[in-house]
């Protein structure tokens, strides 16, 4: 695992594919100020890494942001009982098998609420992610909002990335913002993130991005913006 902020944020990278493309992906684990970890788009559950979590504490809420990041659920239902399941509710409804503890919305209402900051992302009728922020590291966690296949020697992922507009830099892959069905919803999640008090950008896939978060994010949506940039909000 990764260490981003000292007894607060880690990750986990893990190999993914989806339709020849190489997109691999990243699981976010926060320490809560009372200890309890909260997993964020979780991962395959390998064996190392259920011995690295128990290192860092009690797994007490696993949390899906969208209704793509679901394929492994099933293994960290089973392996922790105890845990707390939240999800957005396209995704509670895509699965009826597992038992959700909670609907994701904004953080009001959910055990983290003075901890870190919630909103949900709309761009299209049946997608909703829950973007989240970790003021205490400066941290945006995003799941497929945002694609960044910067480092990628894979030829069909070149030519996706490519085409798609995040190959060079990070953005929301060309053919998902064909599909943004309310332009308006977006752009008020968008004014509203950007307010939040981020440095750091971790993506479900892709690069990091390491610092001046804020301008790559309203970079990636120069589109969404009528192609002017709002002013970067101060520090």
């Amino acid at each position: 695992m990764d260490i981003w902020h000292e007894n607060r944020l880690w990750t986990a990278n893990f190999p993914l594919s989806r339709n020849m493309i190489q997109l691999n992906g990243r699981m976010n684990i926060i320490k809560l100020n009372n200890g309890d970890l909260l997993i964020h788009s979780p991962s395959e559950l390998t064996e190392n890494l259920k011995h690295s979590l128990t290192t860092l504490g009690v797994v007490r809420y696993i949390v899906s942001p969208n209704n793509r990041n679901h394929m492994f659920l099933s293994d960290w239902w089973i392996t922790f009982p105890d845990a707390y399941f939240f999800a957005p509710p396209d995704l509670a409804q895509q699965r009826p098998d597992l038992r959700f503890d909670g609907i994701l919305n904004s953080a009001q209402g959910t055990p983290w609420q003075n901890e870190l900051l919630q909103t949900p992302l709309r761009s299209h009728d049946s997608h909703t992610e829950i973007v989240f922020c970790d003021p205490h590291s400066r941290t945006l966690l995003l799941g497929d909002t945002l694609t960044w296949l910067n480092h990628t020697h894979h030829l069909p992922t070149f030519l996706y990335a490519l085409l798609n507009g995040c190959y060079f830099s990070p953005n929301m892959p060309k053919y998902r913002q064909l599909s943004v069905t309310d332009h308006q919803r977006l752009r008020e999640s968008i004014v509203e993130i950007a307010q939040w008090p981020f440095e750091r950008i971790l993506l479900s896939h892709g690069s990091v991005i390491h610092q001046h978060g804020k301008e790559h994010f309203l970079n990636a949506f120069a589109w969404l913006l009528n192609g002017k940039l709002l002013p970067i909000p101060s520090k």
